[in-house]
């Protein structure tokens, strides 16, 4: 049977601070952050209750341990920021959450929750807290340095019994008990004084309390009347904004019927508009190749022509005939290639005004601009309108041309 080799347990981490607070607590060596976590927020949710009150100047005393351990836990967090990222911000949080620690429970004297002071104080706690803040102060390290001010008998009853244990007043003499007695009878009259006092203050703030609750329920009513209407006048207001509604979609409902019967109209000039500019481009071209190529050929057969006449001799009539023959043809069709294009840049032109026409028609009917129907025909009239064909008449040669060639032929 082979050896069993047993393995060592895990050594713990070393503590991250130790503080010795004595009988008060024992001592505080906690080797995890959520070890001090667990024990910072048991004791501050064991003295939650002290910052609930407000008692005078005895319950500042009693608190400076309380903030100091408030203060404690607010630098844990911050550390607990630098944890793993920078360890010297995580060292230093760390030491003053120590420097608090002591503070509340040795400079201050806070009681440990576990320390049996810590276990008188919560009992008088349960029965009343002014008595248990009022006894915790009397326990206080140093409690000479603040004044007891207190208006209720809890507090003097706590205030006394802490005196009683602190200072062992049942061992005084009779005569100096039966003094304080006394003035405590004194002191016991005052406070019904006061205590009267303030229930006439307290009367007034009722009587303030239904003169508020009075005109808050006018307030109230008002209100109510105030919402009334408004709901009365967004009715209204729901019920113009629709019928408002209906009327534009009846409009839009009309408006689109008449684009839908529009549209193929206006599909046919944007297609006639293309068409006619893509001719009137191409005479254009035609026109000017024309001109350029006419002139030369012009030239080129009157050199030919004229070349073989002598210096001083005439030219014939064939000749002259040939040259005018040929110069009032080229005219001819220069002429007519040009008005072609004149022609189709008056269509292209026209079926872009019909188009623009159109859709002006349909944004004046979005807009119910043409609300009167002598507009509407008015409109439609200029909008449908004849076309003009743009086409010019057929030209021939002229007749005064053919009668100078018949001339010039009878002369010959």
């Amino acid at each position: 049977m082979p050896d069993v080799v047993s393995v060592p347990p895990e050594a713990k981490p070393a503590p991250l601070f130790s503080l010795d607070l004595g009988a008060n607590g024992g001592v505080l060596a906690p080797r995890t952050s959520d070890e001090l976590s667990s024990w910072i927020q048991k004791e501050v949710s064991f003295w939650t209750w002290l910052g609930n009150l407000s008692m005078g100047s005895h319950h500042e005393a009693a608190t400076q341990g309380y903030r100091a351990l408030a203060n404690a836990i607010g630098q844990f967090n911050e550390a607990l920021q630098y944890q793993g990222s920078n360890t010297s911000a995580f060292n230093e949080r760390l030491a003053n959450v120590k420097l608090n620690l002591s503070s509340a429970y040795l400079t201050h004297g806070l009681p440990h929750s576990t320390s049996k002071l810590a276990r008188k104080v919560e009992q008088l706690r349960q029965a009343s807290p002014q008595r248990a803040l009022a006894y915790l102060f009397t326990q206080l390290p140093n409690p000479n340095h603040y004044q007891f001010e207190a208006r209720d008998f809890q507090s003097w009853s706590g205030f006394i019994e802490g005196l009683a244990e602190r200072t062992k007043i049942a061992d005084i003499p009779k005569s100096a008990l039966r003094a304080a007695t006394e003035g405590v009878d004194e002191l016991r009259t005052k406070v019904e004084h006061l205590i009267a006092e303030k229930q006439g203050e307290l009367d007034q703030l009722h009587r303030t309390y239904a003169d508020l609750t009075q005109s808050m329920a006018n307030k109230e009513l008002h209100r109510t009347e105030t919402w009334d209407r408004f709901i009365e006048d967004a009715g209204k207001r729901h019920e113009d904004a629709i019928a408002d509604h209906e009327q534009r979609m009846n409009n839009i409902e009309s408006v689109f019927r008449e684009k839908m019967a529009l549209r193929g109209p206006v599909e046919y000039w944007s297609k006639r508009q293309d068409h006619h500019k893509d001719y009137a481009v191409g005479f254009g071209i035609l026109s000017f190749i024309l001109i350029v190529m006419g002139g030369g050929g012009l030239a080129w057969w009157a050199s030919r022509v004229f070349g073989a006449i002598p210096d001083n001799g005439n030219p014939k009539a064939w000749q002259l005939a040939s040259l005018v023959i040929v110069a009032v043809f080229l005219t001819w069709a220069i002429r007519l290639v040009i008005r072609l294009f004149l022609s189709h840049s008056h269509l292209r032109t026209d079926a872009a005004e019909r188009v623009v026409m159109t859709q002006t028609y349909l944004a004046l009917l979005e807009e119910n601009k043409l609300a009167e129907e002598k507009d509407r025909t008015l409109i439609l009239g200029a909008l449908f309108r004849p076309a003009s064909d743009g086409m010019v008449k057929e030209e021939s040669i002229p007749h005064p041309m053919l009668e100078a060639l018949t001339r010039l032929g009878g002369k010959s």
